[in-house]
């Protein structure tokens, strides 16, 4: 093999490599996040999260539209669930 032909082959590598990583970590992304870029989650489908019971599902999503540490969106959420519980059991009771 030539000189040209190893370096073209390289770089070929290269490419694939690169590629390979691009392409995992696009779809790494994608699976982690709740809000994509072309549909974000609101505040009303956390409320719907949490009337679900999925609070951890509701925290992610809560972190990742308010930008928040896993403390504040775990301490909103769990207050979002009580008000939740307290309307539920409010309405109950008339």
């Amino acid at each position: 093999m030539t000189l040209i032909q190893i370096s073209a082959l390289l770089a070929f590598c290269l490419l694939l490599i690169l590629l390979t990583v691009r392409a995992r970590g696009f779809l790494r992304s994608q699976s982690r996040g709740f809000a994509s870029r072309d549909s974000r989650l609101g505040d009303a489908d956390i409320a719907d999260m949490v009337r679900n019971g999925e609070l951890l599902a509701a925290m992610r999503a809560y972190r990742e539209l308010h930008g928040v540490t896993l403390k504040e969106a775990k301490g909103k959420v769990e207050a979002m669930a009580e008000s939740i519980a307290a309307s539920k059991f409010g309405s109950a009771r008339q």
